[in-house]
């Protein structure tokens, strides 16, 4: 059995690398799957993101992703919300269809 213990940051290098672009600017469509990831504070600087796939991670808040304002799909199964409150920030994202 693997013990979980301090989870990951999502960086701009990882982005770029998985994206294939040269700028978070051009990032649309993001697959950081099963990554461990627990921080997401980047993600303020993907203002064109649309499709993000982060599930299988250890994300406990949707706090960082109201910065994201033409996110149409959202796909965070497995992680560690757990209050549904957090539902809140996402109220703004007048984009979003797939959650």
């Amino acid at each position: 059995v693997m013990m979980r213990t301090s989870g990951s940051t999502m960086t701009e290098e990882l982005i770029l690398a998985r994206a294939k672009v040269d700028s978070l600017a051009n990032v649309r469509n993001l697959n950081l799957w099963g990554n461990d990831i627990h921080d997401v504070s980047v993600l303020s600087r993907l203002k064109n993101i649309e499709v993000l796939s982060l599930s299988v991670n250890r994300i406990a808040s949707l706090k960082d992703f109201a910065q994201c304002p033409r996110l149409a799909e959202l796909y965070l199964r497995k992680n560690d919300i757990v209050n549904l409150g957090e539902l809140y920030y996402l109220q703004n994202l007048t984009n979003l269809r797939v959650l």
